[in-house]
């Protein structure tokens, strides 16, 4: 999905809503809880089959969870510790005789694929990874079924007390991921056990294991792993167990308190010190759909994005994660996200839900406080790590909701994203304006909408993003705007002049043409990998996709040493032109020197216009090193739009694949 942006000038967006606004403060300074993410299991073999599916559908799944640009951008995944009677489901499927003797672990490397997963997450830059053990083996419970650890009060068992051995087996599991690069971020030792066949446990029994499994991990250099507890079945139930281990004594030992939801939903806080996380939840009753919004339902993506308003504002919670994210040709059930029929891959409701908020919310993000109320919508606000605020509005009326925001604490200076999802279209690019210190947006009934904004800066800003269910030919430069195309920045207003002095440094560019049209607040931060080049006649501009205006700027450019940054590309198509962003230097920008221009026009309808030649140089622009420095989202030039994520020559479309390094 392609994020396409224009900027407006001089355009009342919000006057063109026709609606009168509700107001809500974000308050920067009041810091609520920090948020740890947002995820999804392949347990029980759903790995492997997701490993197994063709390269094409495969990507494309991968792409869906975990893309901050295409998909969820989801930053967690739970993987199981196995333990059942063999090799392929467990490290230790056989009883070494006694909780004393030396257990006889096997490794297969694959974990039911679920190592194959962790790598690919890892590659979309997940972090946290969650190794939750449904049970202990067979042969140190009081039954297979429905029985208790061996060792735990009221849990006597006559082969001895096997909750050692059972830490045991769990930290050699964590080994074997370190051991393979795939470091473990949280560790668990029950799930569901209230009530599932898996293995029970009351919260007294659960006492008598966490200091043993958090002495096991310490001992073993491990302790940097977060220990969780209890994953039960239901938020109402896992309050009761929370109370019970915290009177005895528990919470020092742990990183985290997790739950599921089956049973209740996390609509109040848990009542412990600690993060809380919801690690399990789904719709277990219905079959597959993709619907958004229809009567409440819980295979529907507005209910969830209900569930998740509530847990994160409500309860409280760090992270939330559903059942399982991808699976192949179970079209009867609905408990996970991303379906592939083993050639298609088709997303859910439900993951367009959470990607609104695990796309834009972070890892290490800090919830902030909002002030006011609006009838029938949830609005959550986060500062992200980078200082970008977010805000995401739940509306469960029956009418769509006008809301203006005033900020306390920042002053965010430019939209960078907007996107609105209801019955009509999910992650659709929408309208926000930011304009005067006020952030103004419509959200759409049972609809979300998600709006990230630059902090810092200037504040006086309106931008569009355009929903893509709008883009037409009408968006794209027509013959007759060549007649709107500026010939000299002499005929430009005063604060849309050069500066009135440069850098002392220059680049190695000449320029030939030098149209400065863009104002400060229009700029874009944009960083790109270039090869060194003999000579090449560069072309930058910037289309308003809204009207008919073009402005272009001509360079000659001449290498420049590496890391200094002469970014440069090359438009697809028959042109076989060059372009170049460094020569667009404007007014009160000389000092944030990596801020250049915004966009470039369609590629194939861009006209390319030689103006008059006049020999100056350029300011010079500091851009990062390519290969040591993570490159930010940036403009793309393809489409006069937005392209997080995506260079030229690194997987565009259009781009020649052998023109970057």
């Amino acid at each position: 999905m392609k994020h396409q942006f224009a900027i407006l000038s001089g355009l009342a967006v919000w006057g063109r809503l026709g609606l009168a606004a509700n107001s809500l403060t974000i308050d920067v300074t009041s810091k609520l809880q920090t948020m740890d993410g947002f995820g999804i299991s392949q347990a029980f073999g759903r790995a492997d089959e997701f490993k197994n599916l063709a390269s094409g559908p495969q990507k494309q799944g991968l792409d869906y969870l975990f893309s901050t640009t295409s998909g969820a951008g989801f930053s967690i995944i739970r993987n199981r510790v196995a333990s059942g009677d063999t090799a392929y489901d467990s490290i230790e499927p056989n009883s070494p005789g006694s909780p004393s003797a030396t257990p006889h672990y096997v490794w297969d490397g694959s974990d039911s694929g679920q190592v194959w997963f962790s790598q690919q997450a890892m590659s979309y830059g997940v972090k946290a990874i969650y190794a939750n053990a449904w049970n202990a083996p067979s042969y140190m419970r009081t039954a297979v079924d429905y029985g208790r650890l061996c060792g735990t009060p009221d849990a006597t068992c006559a082969s001895g007390d096997w909750r050692q051995a059972y830490a045991n087996l769990i930290i050699q599991y964590l080994k074997n991921y370190e051991q393979l690069g795939i470091p473990i971020t949280h560790v668990g030792f029950l799930n569901e056990p209230d009530g599932s066949n898996f293995m029970l446990a009351s919260p007294e029994q659960a006492a008598s294991m966490i200091p043993i499994m958090h002495n096991t991990l310490e001992s073993n250099g491990l302790g940097h792993i977060q220990l969780t507890c209890c994953d039960d079945i239901g938020w109402k139930a896992q309050q009761t167990y929370t109370k019970s281990i915290i009177q005895a004594g528990m919470e020092k030992y742990l990183g985290v308190i997790t739950s599921h939801t089956y049973s209740d939903q996390a609509t109040t806080p848990m009542g412990t010190s600690l993060k809380t996380w919801v690690t399990e939840a789904a719709d277990l009753v219905n079959p597959w759909c993709t619907t958004w919004y229809s009567n409440g339902g819980d295979c529907e993506g507005f209910t969830w994005s209900v569930r998740l308003a509530q847990g994160i504002v409500d309860a409280g919670l760090s992270a939330y994660l559903y059942w399982e994210g991808l699976e192949v040709n179970q079209q009867k059930h609905a408990s996970y996200l991303v379906l592939s029929d083993g050639t298609n891959v088709f997303p859910s409701g439900r993951l367009w839900a959470f990607a609104h908020w695990s796309r834009y919310i972070r890892p290490g993000a800090q919830r902030v406080a909002v002030s006011g109320t609006v009838a029938d919508v949830i609005t959550a606000a986060f500062v992200n790590t980078d200082g970008s605020v977010v805000a995401v509005l739940t509306n469960s009326g029956a009418g769509a909701t006008s809301i203006e925001f005033g900020f306390s604490g920042v002053e965010p200076s430019r939209v960078v994203d907007a996107v609105s999802s209801d019955n009509s279209a999910q992650m659709a690019n929408t309208q926000a304006s930011l304009s005067g210190g006020k952030l103004q947006v419509s959200v759409p009934a049972h609809g979300v909408v998600t709006v990230k904004m630059e902090a810092g800066g200037v504040s006086n800003n309106k931008a569009e993003a355009i929903s893509s269910s709008s883009s037409s030919s009408s968006s794209i430069l027509s013959s007759s705007s060549s007649s709107s195309i500026l010939s000299s920045s002499s005929s430009l207003p005063h604060s849309e002049q050069s500066p009135t002095s440069a850098p002392t440094h220059t680049t190695t560019a000449e320029t030939t043409s030098v149209v400065r049209s863009l104002t400060a607040s229009t700029l874009r931060t944009i960083t790109r990998p270039s090869k060194a080049l003999s000579s090449v006649q560069a072309v930058a501009s910037q289309l308003n996709c809204t009207s008919d205006s073009i402005y272009t700027t001509q360079t000659k450019v001449v290498p420049a040493s590496r890391g200094t940054g002469v970014p440069s590309g090359r438009l697809p198509g028959s042109t076989g032109i060059y372009y170049n962003t460094t020569s667009v230097f404007t007014s009160g920008v000389s000092s944030r020197t990596t801020e250049v221009l915004t966009s470039v026009g369609t590629a194939t309808q861009l006209p390319v216009v030689s103006t008059a030649v006049s020999s100056q140089p350029v300011p010079e622009v500091s851009f990062a090193d390519p290969e040591t420095t993570d490159l930010p989202d940036m403009p793309d030039p393809f489409s006069c739009g937005f392209m997080p994520g995506r260079y030229p020559g690194h997987g565009h479309p259009h781009a020649p694949p052998d023109f970057f390094e």
